[in-house]
């Protein structure tokens, strides 16, 4: 997997998505698109980046305004992984996990379902850990409750509800420095 994230937009279509992130339909030509939108049956729209930083709390305070987003970003290069609600602006919770710590540290109140994914994935890891194992299944435990909140897994293909369709986007050119009489001269004013 290495390093990717994602942003799940509760009950927002997908116009809705494309117009608050400034992105439109990838070309079919198009190289290498950097993100995928999918709407799913659970009421989420899911925007996958293979960016890690992409799904950083100062975008999801920003895209909160208008209701709950909950960003996952996940690192199996480094064993860390986050997942993140905020709605109308305001963090909501927050589930982190970084395998230095080897427990996920929480803030706010995450939704019901976390203490049974950690109490599971613990006991997991404690019978691995018997066997010398040198599997990290706490790392599970924000992408879990990604799962168990959104109906929406970034490994998975397939889910009760089938398959996601996700679309190709094309992200909004960078506006660049020094605006065009700059660019035209070949340098910043």
């Amino acid at each position: 997997m290495g390093s990717i994230s994602w942003i799940g937009f509760k009950d927002a279509s997908r116009a809705e998505c494309l117009d608050m992130l400034g992105m439109s339909p990838a070309l079919r030509n198009e190289r290498d698109p950097r993100f995928f939108l999918a709407e799913l049956p659970t009421g989420w729209t899911i925007l996958f980046s293979q960016d890690y930083a992409f799904a950083s709390e100062k975008r999801l305070r920003s895209l909160s305004n208008g209701g709950a987003v909950l960003g996952l970003q996940a690192s199996e290069t480094v064993m860390c992984a986050t997942t993140t609600l905020f709605d109308h602006g305001r963090q909501v919770w927050r589930v982190d996990y970084d395998c230095e710590f080897g427990h996920p540290e929480v803030a706010g109140t995450p939704p019901a379902e976390y203490r049974a994914i950690y109490e599971r994935l613990t006991a997991e890891q404690e019978a691995s850990d018997i066997t010398d194992s040198e599997v990290d299944f706490i790392f599970e435990t924000p992408i879990e409750l990604a799962l168990a909140v959104t109906g929406f897994r970034h490994d998975r293909s397939e889910f009760d509800w089938g398959a996601p369709a996700f679309h190709a986007l094309q992200a909004p050119a960078a506006p660049r420095p020094g605006g065009l009489f700059a660019h035209l001269l070949g340098r910043r004013l």
